[in-house]
């Protein structure tokens, strides 16, 4: 058996190989991400009419998502090149490694390690990377991460400022600040945040109504709420449920409690090993690298497991079995943990879905599914490293964990890299091709004029979403918008059978056929 060195020193290995192996993956696939048609259109917008006006206009018009299209439209008075994506990409990847770290020191942070903790944040990003429906639209495509990942993110840090709201009562300012954001962006994220933090609010005051920190969090889910009536109410969220096919209400809320949970279980089994290798990844953190002291309270135990706001005062957990005197956690507690996410499992399911059979009669797209792979990511760090705080006593189940988190990195990271390689070759042909795009097109004289301006396909853009102009429509907004963007005075044609060998032509001559 390993000594409890060899355990720590085999178990920073794994991890940091596993943390290093997501990030070159990302980072490459990253290299491939260019701007959408959304975002193409939104960046013309800002450019045309300012970070305000646009911010109006969708608010009126098409959205009353307030918070996330803010957020959109000053990011676009940002991020102004097409290949902006790529940096923006490596910032949001940054944003949501310091949220989990920054969450995981307030809500998890007297089981592990402080100094393991930026190590396990890196995990639990490149766990919830993998276990995201279609990764690339909700980690490459600006205009979509801003309405998904964000707002979730800031549901975290909105937690964690209640955790530590009745030490510092200053943090219900920022929490409320957070917990608007949260609510101010796609529905699907909004229902989630707001029911599970009326669970954790019920429950906390159940058990202490006293506890101020139950009053924080009272003023931050009425915050969240109002955010979204704001959102619901607007005139932009009317237009375009105009639009949609919209089902009866309460056969949509039928279909959410019957197909939600579905939707949820389809994410936890496709996810499954990048789960696993997070739940023993925080299990060997908890058992193999607990602090040497207990530094605070914990908050209720389901509430964490859906990153709902909690508040009810708990016990210290001591330290690992490397820490002599310190108690392991209940197995009680564990399991009181475990119950509790398969409760709430059915009400985030029915939540994150009511949204999309309401308004398309089907589930949200997969991109706004992002929230049930957030809530199975939270619910893998709670319940593993509870897992690991009860078994600290037991020095051989270290070297177990251990051992069967080895196992499970490789199988997963097989898999994964056979995969992400595959898109990523994808990715950096369909950028060659569209930077050739955008340099032609930029190459055109700017005054204005009939006679079309024909370019080549775009390869296949594989796991990323693609800003292909549709050879059969010719005048779909993609192609204004590229027109927009980039200031071409003549209509854009896509050669619809040319081999994508340049980004495009000139003009043809007078009464010559466009190709």
């Amino acid at each position: 058996m390993l000594s409890e060195a060899g355990v720590r020193r085999l178990a920073v290995g794994v991890l940091l190989a596993f943390a290093a192996t997501f990030l070159v993956l990302h980072h490459e696939l990253a290299r491939g991400a260019r701007f959408v048609p959304d975002d193409l259109c939104q960046r013309a917008d800002v450019a045309a009419l300012g970070v305000l006006r646009v911010q109006r206009q969708l608010y009126q018009q098409w959205s009353g998502r307030w918070v996330s299209s803010g957020i959109v439209a000053s990011a676009m008075a940002v991020l102004r090149e097409p290949s902006a994506a790529f940096p923006y990409a490596l910032g949001l990847l940054a944003f949501a490694v310091a949220v989990v770290w920054t969450a995981a020191r307030a809500l998890v942070g007297e089981r592990v390690r402080a100094g393991l903790l930026p190590l396990l944040a890196v995990v639990t990003v490149a766990a919830l990377f993998f276990a995201t429906p279609h990764r690339g639209d909700s980690w490459f495509f600006v205009f979509s991460s801003i309405e998904n990942l964000v707002p979730l993110c800031a549901a975290l840090l909105a937690l964690a400022c209640a955790r530590h709201a009745s030490a510092r009562s200053w943090l219900v300012v920022p929490g409320a600040f957070l917990a608007a954001v949260a609510t101010g962006g796609h529905e699907a994220v909004a229902l989630p945040v707001l029911a599970t933090g009326a669970v954790a609010l019920i429950a906390s005051a159940w058990r202490d109504r006293r506890d101020p920190r139950v009053r924080t969090g009272a003023t931050m889910l009425a915050i969240a709420l109002l955010s979204f009536v704001v959102s619901a109410a607007s005139p932009g969220s009317s237009a375009r449920l105009a639009q949609m096919p919209r089902t009866p209400l309460l056969f949509a809320a039928s279909s959410a409690a019957t197909g939600g949970p579905g939707v949820l279980l389809g994410i936890a089994r496709d996810a499954a090993g990048p789960l696993l290798v997070l739940l023993l990844a925080w299990a060997v953190g908890a058992s193999s690298f607990a602090p040497a002291r207990a530094v605070g309270a914990s908050s209720f135990a389901p509430a964490r497991a859906v990153g709902a706001s909690s508040f009810a005062p708990a016990r210290a957990v001591g330290a690992s079995s490397f820490a002599p005197g310190q108690a392991p956690v209940p197995v009680r507690r564990l399991l009181a943990a475990t119950a509790a996410v398969l409760l709430l499992a059915p009400l985030v399911a029915f939540a994150a879905t009511f949204s999309g059979y309401y308004a398309l009669g089907e589930p949200p797209p997969t991109r706004a599914q992002l929230v049930l792979a957030v809530f199975l990511v939270v619910a893998a760090v709670e319940i593993g490293s509870l897992a690991g705080a009860a078994l600290r006593d037991h020095a051989r189940a270290a070297t177990v964990l251990v051992v069967l988190l080895a196992a499970a990195v490789v199988g997963v990271g097989v898999a994964e890299i056979g995969r992400t390689r595959a898109d990523i070759a994808l990715a950096h042909a369909y950028a060659a091709a569209y930077d050739a795009r955008v340099a032609f097109l930029r190459s055109l004289p700017r005054e204005p004029g009939l006679a079309p301006v024909v370019v080549d396909p775009l390869p296949p853009s594989g796991v990323l979403r693609s800003a292909e102009i549709s050879a059969d429509t010719p005048a779909a907004f993609e192609n204004r918008c590229w027109r927009r963007m980039l200031q071409v005075g003549r209509p854009v044609l896509r050669a619809p059978d040319a081999p994508p060998s340049r980004g495009g032509s000139a003009p043809p001559p007078a009464g010559a056929p466009a190709r």
